[in-house]
């Protein structure tokens, strides 16, 4: 992406946030169930949720564009399945739930995406790469998100409140998903590459000092 798709991708996650934070800062409420039934003002909402149903859009035709032009490199079966899926499901939740609870996940989101375009703009600068030591931290940010949109979800499930059963069920059934395919991405990216990378450096200045011979 250029600098200008970036930038773009920041205004627009931001955007999609501030409403939110906002609404909640200036009425206080701090119960996300009492909040949303009872403050939120629906056409902003369903407005919000539609542009944020857009940035998906726009999300998966870039991931279209990347197999096209046979970026293998950037690709992975993570990438593709959650952009995919996503535009889906928020097809489905604009069309037939634009308003009400789904304003949390896609909130979440909206922050994850701040943070995240955030640091793919600075990684665009070669000076500043050496001190984007973080990039760890992005998806534990992401399997944060998961884990709470799930504990949100199931508690409108659980305490009755007036939103569809089935939507509650997909959106549950979808944070375990991602939660197990983020957490196997995690687990490869810098726990075990990590302890691999350890165990060679170990072996090399084994071999330098004498200390022991590998087979």
């Amino acid at each position: 992406m250029s600098y200008g798709d970036q930038l773009f991708w920041n205004v627009l996650a931001f955007y999609l946030h501030s409403p939110d934070i906002y609404d909640f800062l200036r009425r206080k409420f701090f119960l996300v169930f009492l909040y949303l039934t009872l403050n939120m003002r629906p056409m902003s909402l369903f407005q919000a949720l539609w542009w944020y149903f857009f940035s998906k859009f726009i999300e998966f035709m870039d991931t279209v564009l990347m197999v096209l032009r046979k970026k293998n490199n950037q690709i992975t079966f993570l990438h593709v399945f959650h952009h995919a899926s996503m535009l889906n499901i928020w097809w489905c939740s604009v069309k037939l739930i634009p308003g009400g609870q789904s304003w949390f996940s896609a909130s979440c989101n909206s922050l994850v995406h701040v943070v995240m375009y955030t640091y793919y703009l600075l990684n665009m600068f070669p000076s500043l790469r050496k001190h984007l030591w973080w990039k760890r931290y992005l998806t534990q940010f992401q399997l944060f998100q998961f884990v709470l949109i799930l504990i949100n979800t199931s508690y409108i499930y659980l305490s009755g409140c007036h939103f569809p059963a089935w939507s509650c069920r997909m959106l549950i059934s979808y944070m375990v998903l991602m939660l197990v395919l983020f957490g196997n991405f995690y687990l490869k990216s810098y726990v075990s590459s990590r302890k691999q990378s350890q165990e060679k450096n170990r072996m090399e200045h084994g071999d330098r000092n004498g200390n022991f011979k590998t087979d």
